[in-house]
């Protein structure tokens, strides 16, 4: 009985010696989680402005169509309504997906074009089109109802 009393006791003091022996757990700094999420965004505003027709209004075309006209460019402008991404977020790419229907018979260049002033949808037309920066350009190739993709952010 004496010796369990000792073993118990040596226990416990082996106990209190590994337990002060160990070092204090200290909180670690708290990281910010990150989260890669892919969101798709459609379309909230479009319009077509025509420089054949520089004061007419084409907002409400069903469809966005871009090309030379009898020797006018036809543009179309497109909005969308981010107001769903957090704020504080990091956007680390951006792409703009565009289905093209109908292919031109000759591959042609087409540049998407940052728009760097507002724009209302029932009011724009050629003549009072805002400015614009390009981010970039594609070869639209020869097949119709393809995918075009620019890469804008």
């Amino acid at each position: 009985m004496q010796m369990q009393k000792v073993k118990a006791a040596l226990l416990s003091l082996l106990f209190l010696l590994v337990f002060l022996s160990v070092p204090p757990i200290r909180p670690v700094d708290a990281v910010p989680s990150t989260f890669l999420v892919t969101r798709v965004f459609y379309s909230s505003d479009d319009a077509e402005v025509y420089e054949g027709h520089s004061n007419i209004c084409y907002g409400s075309i069903p469809v966005m169509r871009i090309y030379y006209l009898n020797s006018m460019r036809l543009r179309s402008f497109v909005r969308f309504d981010l107001s769903s991404i957090p704020p504080g977020s990091v956007i680390d790419s951006a792409t703009l997906n565009l289905f093209m229907a109908k292919a031109p018979s000759q591959s042609r260049k087409i540049t998407c074009l940052r728009v760097k002033e507002p724009w209302n949808e029932s009011t724009i037309a050629w003549s009072n089109s805002p400015s614009t920066v390009a981010y970039e350009s594609i070869e639209t190739g020869v097949s119709s109802n393809v995918w075009l993709s620019y890469r804008v952010g």
